[in-house]
């Protein structure tokens, strides 16, 4: 009789330590996908000011180029 008591409770621990396990799991979870959802937007800004800074170099150099042979 105190045997079964004694697993009854362990089993009602085990599913309370299951629980409270799969909830800092799914929370772990959730904060990794945002943490990668905002790096894949930061990484999209990157990409998007430097293919403008590439434009605008290139705009310049090509300026330059221009008033350069024209002194030349």
């Amino acid at each position: 009789m105190i045997l079964s008591i004694i697993a009854l409770l362990l089993g009602i621990i085990n599913v309370y330590l299951l629980y409270k396990l799969n909830k800092l799991y799914n929370s772990l979870l959730s904060r990794t996908n945002k943490l990668n959802q905002s790096m894949n937007n930061t990484t999209d800004w990157i990409d998007y000011y430097k293919r403008d800074i590439e434009k605008k170099i290139n705009y310049l150099v090509k300026v330059l180029n221009k008033k350069f042979n024209k002194n030349v």
